[in-house]
């Protein structure tokens, strides 16, 4: 780095901070670029980071999860090539916690479950801050979740309520994280069959819910479940119920997997056209917002679509289907609980 007359970045900052405050993440980009580019010749290694730091958060928001993971990359290498400390750089342990539990979110959203579950058993074995841990937790019961889906081995399921249970009855947790943990297990429960056990977690989950956001997504899960249960009447029910929270809204991946419910209830209804319609804008919105493990779900539905309606494209949709699932880069090793909790309890006793 070139020594030159040192700029006062805070206003770089704060302009940062603010852009992303009202949403306006490639403006924010713009101004974390100045910030990263002034700091760097004015050896400011405080704001420097904190300017990967806001990329790629702003990357993660556009949905760019590739850009995103490799600003946090960047950041993560330029700490463990340096000979500074955490406190010369200005920034403490629970921000880089944070950088690397966003990189794990952006490898989920990209197929790399293994790549994301490495660096979660790493934060549990690692970090003091309770909250990051149970953040982890939460995002590496999700990662097994969707190893169930793709293996259908009954131990991801266990291992889930295993972490969950303990956290649930040990922990103190926010309203926010509790929803997260209740409607994982409802996901749980229903693989499970135990359909009268996950509508009791989303009957808590609802509860505890006080947004369109999260009342939109609870009777997203509970037709999800109906489905399960083929109970169409009751799907249809919830579903229009979610409709009602539909407009206000912001969660697009919650929406695309609202349209693809209703496309596979009107397959079940064989109203075929308008289940081909929804189901052809749930891929939409997957392919949209980048979201890898969502492209397969859609695929596999479209492929059982076309096949009820006898139309050629159903090899195709299969054939992408599986290309997508090969890409997953698949857990190769789980976590061993009962060792991390100890040391989980262990910090913060």
């Amino acid at each position: 780095m070139i020594a030159v007359q040192k700029l006062d970045l805070t206003q770089f900052n704060q302009n940062t901070i603010k852009m992303m405050e009202e949403k306006n993440y490639r403006a924010a980009i713009e101004d974390a670029s100045g910030m990263i580019a002034i700091a760097s010749m004015q050896d400011d290694y405080n704001f420097f980071l904190l300017g990967k730091y806001y990329l790629g958060l702003c990357y993660y928001h556009l949905h760019d999860y590739q850009s995103s993971m490799a600003k946090f990359m960047e950041l993560t290498n330029f700490v463990l090539n340096s000979v500074i400390d955490f406190e010369q750089l200005g920034l403490d342990q629970v921000f880089f916690d944070k950088v690397r539990y966003n990189m794990a979110v952006d490898m989920f959203y990209l197929g790399d479950l293994d790549g994301s579950s490495i660096i979660l058993q790493q934060i549990l074995k690692n970090s003091d801050n309770m909250d990051i841990i149970l953040d982890g937790v939460i995002l590496l019961g999700s990662i097994y979740l969707k190893m169930y889906e793709l293996s259908e081995d009954l131990n991801y399921l266990l291992l889930t309520l295993e972490m969950y249970l303990t956290f649930h009855e040990k922990v103190s947790i926010s309203r926010s994280k509790a929803m997260m943990i209740y409607n994982n297990l409802a996901m749980l429960f229903t693989y499970q069959g135990d359909y009268e056990k996950a509508q009791e977690m989303l009957n808590y989950s609802f509860l505890k819910a006080s947004s369109p956001n999260e009342l939109f997504a609870i009777f997203n899960k509970m037709a999800w479940i109906y489905l399960k249960m083929k109970n169409i009447k009751k799907v249809s029910k919830n579903l229009e119920k979610a409709v009602e929270y539909l407009d206000q809204t912001i969660l697009p991946q919650e929406e695309g997997f609202h349209y693809l419910l209703w496309g596979i209830l009107l397959k079940e209804e064989e109203q075929y056209p308008e289940a081909q319609r929804l189901m052809g804008k749930s891929l939409f919105y997957a392919k949209n917002f980048n979201d890898h493990l969502e492209q397969i779900r859609v695929y596999k539905e479209l492929s059982f679509l076309y096949q009820e309606m006898e139309l050629d494209h159903n090899s195709e949709y299969m054939v992408k289907h599986k290309e997508l699932k090969n890409k997953v880069n698949l857990v190769k090793k789980v976590i061993n609980w009962s060792e991390v909790w100890q040391e989980i309890k262990v910090k913060n006793n």
